[in-house]
């Protein structure tokens, strides 16, 4: 298990920064990015429910924004495929 990053700023071009709190900060951002769900009206009714309209996303730079865990190495060929785009 990783148990640090290093993370450069202009403030602090070695700063260390634990990868639980860069997941943290990294799933704050994009939080921020979307406070609210704009299409919630478009999640009602059968018509939306047969062919639902594609809703808003936010993309991130760190992998491990939406990860559920940091602790377990996910070793399937899809995440890899989806690591490597």
């Amino acid at each position: 298990m990783k148990t640090s990053t290093k993370v450069k700023s202009p403030d602090n071009p070695q700063r260390n920064t634990p990868p639980l709190a860069e997941q943290g900060a990294a799933a704050q951002a994009l939080t921020a990015a979307k406070p609210f769900n704009a299409g919630k009206a478009q999640e009602f009714g059968r018509q939306n429910a047969v062919a639902p309209p594609r809703g808003a996303s936010v993309a991130s730079n760190s992998p491990t924004a939406t990860a559920s865990t940091l602790s377990e190495p996910n070793v399937s060929a899809k995440a890899a495929a989806l690591n490597d785009a």
